[in-house]
């Protein structure tokens, strides 16, 4: 409502201008709009009193180029957050204190084939009867980074995610029936892909392209544990062959589902 409202003063004013004769163009400024558990709710969200309440609520309001700044909170969905526009929706203070959380119900994001980032969060409990249990994209343009993607569910493909660019992304405990427990066609960098699984194949990743990546002790209970129909440079994987690409086979020594112990061999090519 509020992202109508800013477009339509826009036409107004230029319209305005025009039949002055001038020249100027009318440029909308980017705006950010806030949410918060403790806000009030009172559009514009142009700040944490007047914040949102819900995710979803700001980026209706948003118009293309806008910043939904996310405070601290576990945010339990009734339904997924669906993005159509180009906008950046960002947590205050990174994935440990903003929590999206589908409830075992629902896809916690859509963000179909928006130009969106989408970057901070921990994006969990994230259910689906089709593909991407957590966040689902049309295509390889919305980039999703610095998230942690666990414990999300997919009847099809991508139980952590399907589609779009994950970068600097952790994915640890995501199922998918069919295939890609952590990731299905989509394309990942600087990412790790420990203990997800699959009913089929590519417990880890299928059909994607993985850069500077490791894929470690998933599962798939009919072939490829780790990786299937995916293309890897750069990366750790017992299941890609050793110095092909800049790849290796070493173990990572993981010092969690998301961090690499200080004694790690992952850039070892011996």
């Amino acid at each position: 409502m509020w992202g109508s409202q800013r477009i339509v003063q826009s036409v107004v004013a230029t319209k305005s201008l025009v039949a002055m004769g001038s020249m100027y163009a009318i440029l909308s400024q980017a705006a950010t709009l806030h949410v918060s558990p403790g806000g009030s709710h009172t559009p514009p969200f142009d700040s944490w009193e007047t914040a949102a309440t819900t995710i979803q609520s700001a980026v209706n309001a948003t118009i293309d180029g806008d910043t939904v700044l996310v405070g601290d909170g576990h945010y339990i969905l009734s339904a997924e957050i669906s993005v159509a526009k180009d906008i950046v929706i960002v947590s205050s203070n990174g994935w440990a204190s903003t929590i999206v959380d589908g409830g075992g119900t629902v896809r916690c994001f859509d963000l179909g084939a928006s130009a969106c980032v989408v970057k901070g969060f921990t994006i969990t409990h994230g259910h689906t009867s089709g593909n991407g249990g957590g966040v689902f994209c049309d295509d390889g343009i919305p980039l999703v980074e610095n998230c942690i993607f666990t414990d999300n569910w997919s009847c099809m493909a991508g139980g952590g995610m399907r589609g779009g660019t994950a970068r600097n992304c952790a994915f640890s405990g995501n199922m998918a029936r069919s295939g890609g427990g952590g990731l299905s066609f989509g394309t990942a960098t600087n990412c790790s892909f420990v203990g997800n699984w699959a009913l089929r194949h590519g417990g880890g990743a299928i059909n994607s392209f993985l850069a500077n990546c490791i894929v470690w002790d998933n599962i798939a209970f009919e072939v490829s544990s780790d990786l299937y129909d995916c293309t890897a440079e750069h990366s750790c994987s017992p299941e890609l062959e050793h110095g092909a690409s800049g790849n290796i086979t070493n173990a990572p020594l993981m010092a969690s589902s998301f961090h690499i112990s200080t004694i790690g061999v992952f850039t070892s090519m011996d």
